[in-house]
This record gives structure tokens, C-alpha cells and sequence, in this order.
């Protein structure tokens, strides 16, 4: 990652927590936890059956600059993708991005 520039993307971090439904029962909600811009590429595109129905499953490689907290299973969202956070990985070794490797979730 060289150029700042790159990061021209806005999407909305959120992180997952538990709330407690009308009749008692667990719920996960994502809270935002902060507005960030970010590089997204289009890492992987697969098929497979699921349930008797066919589905595709998109993955992508999110980049953003360091210093804000993010964990798998938290959620990446904005201009059309909603994406669900795979893995973590500092990028330079130097602190300054962060490489997401996200799945798109469908509705």
C-alpha cells in the first residue's frame, strides 16, 4: 500500500453485540465504532449449493490505514456492500494498514 489516495472508499465499521429481545431472547446487533475510508478489491468469486438452492459467495480484500480497533467477525458497510470482516492482517508490518479479508453477505 504506497498511496494514501488509494483509500477512496467510505464504509462504516461495526462491531457485534448482544441485546436482549422484547420476549427474552438473545439478539446480535452491530453498533458502529467508527467511519472509515478504505481501498476494496474483489479477491474471490465462488458458487455452491446451499439448502437445494445455489449460491455465490464474493470475497474481498478491504485496506485501512491503522490505529482504529477491528476484529473478525465484525462488519464493514457502505456504498452498496455489506461485508462480514474474515481475518485481520497488518499489511507493512509497520502499523500503517490493515488488510481485511471480508465475504459479502446477501439478504
Amino acid at each position: 500500500m504506497s498511496a494514501v489516495g488509494a483509500l477512496n472508499t467510505p464504509l462504516t465499521l461495526s462491531a457485534p453485540t448482544t441485546t436482549l429481545k422484547g420476549d427474552g431472547d438473545d439478539e446480535a446487533v452491530y453498533l458502529a465504532q467508527a467511519q472509515v475510508w478504505a481501498k476494496v478489491e474483489a479477491a474471490q468469486q465462488s458458487a455452491g449449493e446451499s439448502a437445494g438452492r445455489l449460491e455465490e459467495q464474493n470475497r474481498f480484500r478491504v485496506t485501512i490505514r491503522a490505529g482504529v480497533s477491528v476484529e473478525a467477525g465484525w462488519k464493514l458497510s457502505g456504498v452498496g456492500l455489506d461485508l462480514t470482516i474474515l481475518s485481520v492482517v497488518n499489511v507493512d508490518q509497520r502499523g500503517r494498514f490493515l488488510m481485511l479479508m471480508c465475504r459479502e453477505e446477501t439478504p
